[in-house]
């Protein structure tokens, strides 16, 4: 079978042109003498998407014949697909809120958020691999 990949960075171009546009803001609300709340509000998003692009986290996930393999904040792990038991996903919204895999032998493995899409591609790619608890 041919392997899911799933791999995002902190310096996708959505995220690129978001802090150009916040910077952009923050510069324009500066040469226009605004008030200090709009500053610091408009401020405070733009440094977070400057630090977001400038540490670069990077998440992902590979769904292949070898496993499940998961990396992204700080945590990174791999899962052989005979110790799978079922893989269970949870919905709150729109996107999956909590993916849990559900081990042989009894165990709960709840990946990291960042490391699946929030799109419904991954429940498909478990139905291929036959592991999805919840096909929906």
């Amino acid at each position: 079978m041919e392997p899911f990949e799933h791999h995002v960075t902190g310096r996708d171009p959505f995220f690129i042109i978001m802090t150009l546009i916040g910077v952009a803001m923050v510069a324009g609300a500066v040469m226009m003498d605004a008030p200090w709340w709009i500053l610091a509000i408009w401020g405070l998003s733009a440094i977070l998407l400057v630090w977001r692009t400038y540490t670069n986290p990077k998440s992902g996930l590979t769904l292949d014949a070898g496993g499940l393999h998961y990396y992204g904040d700080g945590i990174a792990g791999s899962i052989e697909l005979a110790d799978i038991a079922r893989v269970e996903i949870i919905y709150e919204t729109d996107g999956p809120d909590l993916v849990l895999v559900h081990l042989t032998d009894g165990e709960r493995v709840s990946l990291p958020r960042e490391s699946y899409p929030v799109s419904h591609k991954l429940r498909t790619q478990l139905a291929r691999f036959n592991i999805i608890h919840n096909p929906i």
